[in-house]
């Protein structure tokens, strides 16, 4: 059985650093193709990103069983 999957995309940075045009636009490619991304500068901000995109999938799984 096949669950498929989600493609996901952190850009980490220190709270002082800048994203660069090009980061940008490569996450909103991952978001537009329906993957998860985001710019993390912290561990909570990282694992925020990481759970929008698992909550969608569990509630898909769970909607199919």
């Amino acid at each position: 059985r096949s669950y498929g999957g989600t493609f996901g995309a952190i850009e980490a940075k220190k709270y002082s650093g800048a994203v660069r045009p090009e980061q940008h636009g490569f996450l909103q490619n991952v978001i537009d193709a329906g993957g998860v991304g985001g710019i993390a500068r912290s561990i909570d901000e990282a694992q925020g990103i990481v759970e929008s995109g698992i909550r969608p999938v569990r509630e898909a799984m769970n909607a199919i069983a």
